[in-house]
């Protein structure tokens, strides 16, 4: 998960166990109990990830699946 903290690019920041750096504002953090700690503090907030139009059209398989049953379905009634 990516942090990024408002006021400064570069700083450090105590987490519940240690400290972390922010570079160019961002920080990616893996640990929750960390980022739950992290988010207490009101000069950080969750960088929120935009997937790409692209990417999700590409992902977006469901509705293919269902013709694809719906046309085995089909196929098994006519035999």
């Amino acid at each position: 998960m990516k942090l990024r903290h408002i006021l400064y690019a570069s700083v450090y920041v105590k987490g519940k166990n240690q400290y972390h750096q922010f570079h160019d504002g961002i920080l990616e953090i893996e640990d929750k109990e960390e980022i739950k700690e992290l988010l207490k503090n009101q000069n950080i907030e969750e960088v929120k990830e935009e997937i790409p139009e692209e990417e999700e059209a590409a992902g977006d398989t469901s509705e293919d699946i269902q013709e694809v049953e719906k046309t085995d379905k089909k196929k098994g009634k006519q035999k």
